[in-house]
């Protein structure tokens, strides 16, 4: 937390003390949506949800564009996609629960 002249403003960090990273998409300008937290707890392999060999990057980008059309602004081939809540830390297989970066 950063107080300022009585104006305070809180940011997102890991416990090594790394800003949650903002994104906006440049061709549909949305931003991905920060957690409302960073202390979700480490689940062992038996907890969390299981991965499959299904090629969930073919099947966003898919979603992606049928959604919001091709992107003009980006390549896929230079983008990640990740998972907003990473399935270590309880995350989901939700095609609107993944995001670019």
């Amino acid at each position: 937390m950063i107080t300022r002249n009585d104006r305070t403003k809180s940011y997102l960090a890991n416990k090594k003390d790394v800003l949650y990273p903002s994104f906006k998409n440049p061709d549909n300008k949305t931003t991905m949506p920060m957690p409302s937290t960073t202390t979700y707890k480490w689940l062992q392999l038996n907890q969390r949800v299981k991965r499959t060999t299904e090629d969930y990057r073919d099947k966003y980008i898919k979603w992606y564009t049928k959604k919001y059309g091709a992107p003009e602004k980006f390549k896929w081939k230079d983008m990640h996609i990740h998972h907003l809540r990473p399935l270590n830390y309880g995350g989901e297989i939700i095609i609107t629960l993944l995001k670019i970066r």
